[in-house]
């Protein structure tokens, strides 16, 4: 399974220094699956506009997050969005995390704004319907995931239904015709990821008052397995992989 990382970002010294790049800490994470299947992933930099020549090139692609937000007017956004439109065309199968998320109901039509409620940091809980059940093929009604965003989606791009909510963050995830799927969360971010990015932010752009839930809502927690999530990626990907005959 061939999978394009359409990268978004590049994380923070600490950050990079002991978890990798973006594409290092998804492949690390989609590796985690219980699945037969052997995983490939190919860097793509979408800040420097670093796209396949084909889309042929890969079964499936995965935009990451970012530290920017979608509705800024940047170039690279802008062009990313395009080549969102172009994958939906095409109905290959592809994946977005929180700012991929965003970013693909952006270009679909739907609109990104700034959360009222502020913050969303750390361990959460994001309840389930029956399409994320039966993606996930899981009787859990709620799961945890790590999170770390101030903007939301408030309204879904054309043809993309929610598959998870949370209390302070109604659109979770979204998903369309079997070739996209999205998540707000973070699985791929270990808790020494949120860490590092809090203690960066705390008392200036995020309030020491977030950071301080943050860390109570981590206290004597089990350690957050994501293998679940892991499977349903892969298993999404591969119920929908482009087989290079488009």
């Amino acid at each position: 399974l061939k999978i394009g990382i359409l990268v978004a970002d590049v994380p923070i010294p600490k950050v990079l220094n002991q978890y990798g790049n973006f594409t290092q800490m998804f492949t690390k994470f989609l590796k985690q699956t219980n699945l037969p299947v052997r995983i490939e992933t190919i860097e793509y930099n979408s800040l420097l506009k670093q796209y396949p020549l084909n889309w042929n090139d890969c079964n499936a692609y995965l935009i990451t997050g970012s530290r920017c937000s979608v509705y800024e007017n940047q170039e690279w956004i802008i062009e990313l969005q395009n080549k969102i439109k172009q994958l939906d065309n095409l109905k290959i199968a592809v994946c977005g995390i929180c700012f991929g998320h965003q970013l693909i109901n952006q270009a679909l039509g739907g609109r990104v704004e700034k959360n009222v409620n502020g913050w969303g940091v750390g361990r959460k809980t994001i309840n389930l319907t029956p399409i994320s059940k039966q993606i996930l093929q899981t009787d859990l009604n709620d799961i945890e995931i790590y999170s770390m965003h101030q903007d939301h989606v408030v309204a879904l791009g054309e043809g993309l239904q929610t598959i998870a909510s949370s209390d302070y963050c109604p659109i979770q995830g979204s998903y369309k015709e079997k070739h996209i799927l999205t998540l707000q969360g973070h699985p791929e971010f270990a808790w020494g990821v949120i860490d590092e990015l809090v203690q960066v932010r705390r008392g200036t752009v995020m309030p020491e008052e977030i950071a301080v839930k943050t860390y109570q809502a981590e206290e004597n927690k089990p350690f957050l397995d994501v293998t679940l999530i892991a499977d349903g990626i892969v298993r999404f990907f591969l119920n929908n992989q482009n087989n290079n005959d488009n």
